[in-house]
């Protein structure tokens, strides 16, 4: 028959199978004679009753399939078990699943490659019945698969909610994949979860006392190595307090390069910097001048309402008179900027002209940079790229050079 190749489950022989309205029904009775006690494992074939347990299974033809199982209760023969009747149980279908294995299966896979919603969108094209959280449920079924021997580690924090709840996330080097994660960071829940792997020879970390003593007491022979991100980030640290402590030494210098070279200044542009550095002065000096009456760092965030890391940062800046925000970096271009300008309030606006001009006179640069300096009077003349005023002005000429 046609059904039983279509249609078939291990364990199960087809009673009968009819089509409605595009959905295939399937009743199916178990072959087994016995079953095992799930308590003591005595094997038993006297029957107590039946019942009917209804799973999905994969689409036949396009076609959605119910399987009705007839399956049975057992008595316990053994006199010492404590359970009296129990349920006849399967490989597949799983005890309490409504799918069977390989409809959760490729749930799963559909879930893992397109996702919740586009994954139920197309199983349900393919004649699957799951809607999203079916699919999402499918796919934390499937079992994480750790490797062999787990040898090298990352530890670090990260935020389940940014400055209230933390976890922990354990990464494994050596495939650059994310392990485990665990609920806190707390150096008695990573000692816990070291001991459980006791492959582990080298892990990285930072400067946490309280991983360092959770690694100690879960792995005493393992290597603890200081990773290269936080080494970086710490010699950025150092560099900044640094230059902060010799900044009456360094301001000078800057700004006697910056004499040395006349910039012209770009109205909206210098404007708009000049306005975000007075804002940044004006917070700073709320934040010092509040800390002098208070004298304490969290009560001097709560009466700001800003973070206690701004009020950190903000005292560690000093006298902000004494920095110069947003610097300028000094560009190749420079040396030529007197001649653009001159060559821009001649009426020559074109990139490419003007770019030519300066590598004849010994320019190395790129267009872009033509390009980006001639966009910034642009801006400052309030003139659009296409030559014309913008829209506040009255007056439309011709910027670019005859050829």
């Amino acid at each position: 028959m046609l059904a039983d190749m279509l249609i078939f489950l291990p364990g199960f022989t087809l009673l009968q199978a009819h089509l409605d309205n595009n959905h295939w029904y399937a009743s199916l009775a178990s072959t087994r004679a016995s079953s095992p006690c799930p308590m003591c494992g005595t094997q038993s074939s006297n029957i107590h009753s039946h019942y009917v347990r209804t799973v999905t299974d994969l689409p036949v033809s396009g076609k959605s399939v119910s399987l009705e199982l007839h399956v049975r209760r057992f008595r316990c023969r053994d006199p010492g078990c404590s359970r009296r009747v129990f349920c006849e149980r399967f490989d597949d279908p799983k005890r309490y699943a409504h799918r069977t294995e390989r409809q959760r299966a490729t749930l799963s896979d559909l879930g893992i490659e397109l996702g919740g919603r586009a994954g139920a969108r197309t199983a349900q094209k393919l004649g699957l019945t799951a809607g999203r959280s079916s699919v999402l449920l499918a796919i934390r079924s499937v079992p994480l698969l750790e490797p062999a021997s787990l040898q090298i580690i990352g530890v670090d924090d990260f935020a389940f909610k940014r400055g209230h709840t933390y976890g922990t996330v354990i990464v494994n080097l050596e495939t650059h994949r994310a392990i485990d994660l665990l609920p806190d960071r707390k150096s008695s829940t990573l000692e816990a979860w070291l001991k459980t792997h006791p492959s582990v020879r080298i892990v990285t970390r930072d400067r946490s006392k309280e991983y360092a003593q959770g690694i100690t007491q879960g792995a005493p022979r393992a290597r603890q190595v200081v990773d290269r991100w936080h080494l970086l980030k710490n010699l950025r640290e150092t560099l900044q307090r640094v230059v902060d402590a010799h900044q009456k030494i360094v301001t000078p210098i800057i700004q006697g390069v910056r004499n040395a070279v006349k910039l012209p200044r770009f109205g909206k542009e210098s404007d708009l910097r000049d306005a975000a550095r007075e804002r940044q002065r004006a917070r700073h000096e709320r934040v010092r001048t509040a800390f002098a009456e208070i004298g304490t760092i969290s009560g001097t965030a709560k009466k700001l309402k800003v973070s206690r890391w701004l009020v950190r940062e903000s005292l560690k800046l000093g006298d902000p008179a004494q920095r110069e925000a947003n610097k300028r970096i000094p560009s190749q271009l420079d040396a030529f900027e007197s001649h653009l300008f001159k060559r821009w309030t001649q009426g020559c606006q074109t990139t490419t002209e003007l770019w030519r001009e300066i590598q004849s006179l010994g320019f190395q640069g790129s267009r872009r940079m033509v390009r980006r300096w001639m966009l910034r009077q642009r801006l400052a003349t309030n003139i659009s790229p296409s030559g014309h005023r913008g829209s506040n002005g009255t007056e439309t000429r011709v910027l670019h050079s005859p050829r």
